[in-house]
């Protein structure tokens, strides 16, 4: 009878996962963890896990009532055996503020949504979520979509449908050094595989502050009223002591942002205010303003890379605007419009320098379809543009450089628009501080940086190049000119670049139909 009683139990301890004798190894961090009955029928959590300069999991946090409970454990870096440790009603900010005071950096999501009901105070107004300088926060992917999911709580989502001013806020995300002080640098941050659903709610689905190595990972957003990522800032009411007459500007340094993909912006998708970076593999489609950026860098940015990139359904897909920033409040102003009014009187005063204009950028390989305007200069110098695909609806133009010197532009394919490159002269007229003209385009159309003939592929445009006004040092060398309504290329008459030689344009199939006292401003007639 012993026996049997002995047998009874071991059978009841294997069903319920107990090994039977003192002797059997605990099962590794590897394996399921073993549950108490009770808990056998609870899903696991989504937990936010803090891990340690070890890789250990330092804390764990989850919704209220939630300690003691199991998590999904989604990710290899964390055990599948890790139990809630503290609970608190937003956990991923808990996590993050928590890894902030400890000095820990990895911040670890499981595949879930995370929620807040309570927005943050910031120097950008109401916020979501705020990540500290030198935080990594690593969400899951799935199928290569990030299934860690930031939204706002049901508190803050319109029941009716109807949005009311208390929804809103202004960021979804704000990765900065200090929360409340925009000129706090962020250093070493890392956002990677998560989903920001603003749900028309934020403003911003990520704004990033400006300082150094920040970058930006399998990052989705969606839906955002405003632009969809930003990194980099400004503060309008601060005037910038390098500058005068304009607002005080933090670049973000040696930043990556790779792999990203937003949709359904009501501004521009990708904002990059920074130097020395790059911007790779992003997919940004679907913008929803009739005026701005599937990417732009923004004002003084210099020396960043824009590669690989599909930009689909924007009014403009990459777009440089050398505009400026007044700062609210000028000595000598009463108000912002007397400001704004000095700014534009002292507006080539800030040229003689690098710092308004955009310098040393390089856009390669990026497909853009479907936008109003493909490649747009304005204010920019001694950029490079090549390989490019750029398709347009019939409508606009493929690449514009207004007020811009010494670029490059050579290796393209611009179809379907109704210019195909578009070369303007402005009405100002300034010298820089080397002694060069500034505001008038001085650029290569063809040429690539050792001066050999590349050219270019304008195809089934309205019209090839269009020179604006006179230019006499543009060049234009050995670009492609086929199945255009016009033929080739129009221009004034006192266009001195050549058309002989090596600066001879090739042209085919184009269909002339000028009037024949108009063909003398024709450059490329069919050959």
């Amino acid at each position: 009878m012993r026996k049997r009683i002995t047998i009874l139990f071991v059978i009841l301890g294997a069903l319920q996962g107990r090994a039977p004798t003192a002797g059997r190894s605990s099962p590794s961090i590897s394996e399921p963890p073993i549950l108490p009955v009770a808990e056998q029928h609870l899903p696991r959590l989504p937990l936010a896990y803090v891990l340690n300069g070890e890789g250990a999991v330092a804390a764990a946090f989850g919704p209220p009532g939630s300690v003691g409970r199991v998590g999904r454990s989604d990710l290899e870096e964390v055990p599948n055996d890790v139990r809630c440790t503290q609970a608190h009603e937003n956990p991923l900010q808990a996590a993050l503020d928590w890894a902030a005071a400890k000095g820990h950096r990895r911040v670890c999501l499981d595949a879930g949504e995370y929620t807040f009901d309570k927005p943050l105070d910031s120097y950008i107004g109401p916020v979501g979520f705020h990540v500290s300088s030198g935080i990594h926060l690593k969400g899951v992917l799935r199928d290569g979509v990030p299934a860690s999911v930031l939204a706002a709580g049901p508190a803050l989502n319109p029941a009716d449908g109807e949005l009311k001013p208390e929804q809103k806020f202004n960021v979804l995300l704000l990765p900065s050094g200090d929360r409340k002080d925009p000129s706090q640098p962020l250093t070493n941050t890392t956002i990677q595989a998560v989903f920001l659903r603003c749900r028309m709610l934020a403003g911003v689905g990520m704004w990033a502050g400006g300082g150094r190595g920040f970058k930006l990972d399998r990052v989705h957003v969606a839906g955002s009223r405003q632009s969809a990522l930003i990194v980099g800032t400004w503060d309008a009411g601060r005037e910038d002591p390098d500058v005068k007459y304009r607002a005080a500007i933090y670049y973000q340094h040696d930043f990556d942002i790779g792999w990203c993909h937003v949709h359904d912006s009501g501004a521009d998708g990708i904002c990059v205010i920074g130097r020395r970076g790059v911007v790779h593999d992003n997919l940004c489609e679907n913008g929803n303003s009739h005026f701005d950026n599937g990417i732009t860098p923004f004002i003084g940015s210099t020396d960043i890379q824009f590669l690989r990139n599909r930009i689909l359904n924007f009014p403009v897909g990459i777009g440089l605007d050398g505009g400026y920033m007044p700062a609210r409040k000028l000595d000598g102003c009463k108000d912002a419009k007397e400001a704004e009014a000095l700014s534009t009187a002292k507006l080539w005063e800030l040229y003689h320098g690098a710092e308004g204009y955009h310098r040393r950028h390089e856009i390669a390989q990026n497909e853009i379809r479907g936008c109003w305007r493909g490649i747009v200069f304005h204010r920019a110098a001694d950029c490079r543009v090549h390989d490019n695909i750029v398709i347009g609806r019939g409508l606009g133009e493929g690449i514009s450089l207004k007020e811009a010197n010494d670029n490059l532009v050579w290796q393209n394919r611009i179809t379907g628009f109704e210019i195909a490159c578009r070369l303007y002269s402005h009405k100002y007229s300034a010298t820089g501080a080397d002694g060069r003209p500034i505001g008038t385009s001085f650029n290569k159309i063809g040429l690539d940086p050792l001066g050999a003939v590349a050219g270019n592929d304008f195809c089934n445009n309205e019209r090839g190049i269009v020179l604006v006004r006179g230019i006499p040092d543009a060049r234009i060398r050995r670009n492609e000119f086929h199945l255009n309504n016009l033929a080739g290329c129009t221009v004034p008459y006192d266009f001195a670049g050549g058309d002989e030689g090596e600066d001879r344009q090739i042209a085919s199939r184009n269909r002339p139909d000028l009037p024949e006292e108009v063909h003398s401003k024709v450059l490329t007639p069919n050959r």
